[in-house]
């Protein structure tokens, strides 16, 4: 049984380690948030390249207020979002940034379930484009997973909701890695079916 001395001396080193804690989630974030900074732009940038392959290929057709044009300008609002919930926690006060990073992971989420929901809803006539198509949006996931996996939980969303029960989802394994580790595994997919002219 612990004496009333030793219970109190307890505590107030549990009080003490909070703040190093605190300090060391905070750091953490930063990290990750910097990562994230640098990747988003690229990661847009490599999901247009996904759109313009489809278009040269005449999966997508040319015209405002299809079905998968409205998918993919969500995709891309995702994306701003995600670049706005990163200017929103670097610039504010240490006292906010554990709240602002569940928003920057929130963000993530649904740009995942976006780029599921453009997945789902593609008809591809072509196995082996199908299977480019799929590998290429494949890293792109990987790498918004990996940085899923080292933020808080997200919040509730439609859209992540809605995603949960799509018919034809992609397989995601969560990836950390640079950009340009990014740059180098989605060009080499790219190199693979002679679409060198496309690297980001």
């Amino acid at each position: 049984m612990l004496s009333r001395r030793l219970f109190a001396g307890r505590i107030v080193k549990l009080f003490l380690l909070f703040p190093v804690l605190g300090s060391t989630f905070v750091s953490v974030g930063c990290s990750v948030v910097s990562e994230i900074a640098s990747y988003v732009g690229v990661g847009l940038q490599a999901f247009q390249i996904v759109v313009d392959i489809l278009r040269v290929q005449g999966v997508i057709q040319a015209g405002v207020g299809t079905t998968i044009d409205v998918v993919i300008a969500l995709v891309k609002a995702a994306f701003a979002d995600i670049s706005a919930a990163v200017a929103a926690y670097e610039n504010a006060p240490s006292a906010s940034k554990q709240t602002l990073l569940g928003k920057l992971s929130t963000a993530i989420a649904v740009a995942i379930a976006q780029i599921q929901k453009f997945w789902s809803d593609l008809k591809i006539p072509n196995a082996g484009l199908a299977i480019t198509i799929k590998d290429l949006l494949g890293v792109i996931l990987s790498v918004l997973a990996g940085f899923a996996s080292q933020l808080p939980a997200p919040a509730s969303h439609p859209m992540i909701t809605e995603a949960a029960t799509l018919p034809n989802k992609l397989a995601v394994l969560p990836k950390k890695m640079t950009t340009s580790e990014f740059r180098k595994e989605f060009n080499s997919i790219l190199d693979k079916n002679s679409l060198s002219d496309r690297h980001i």
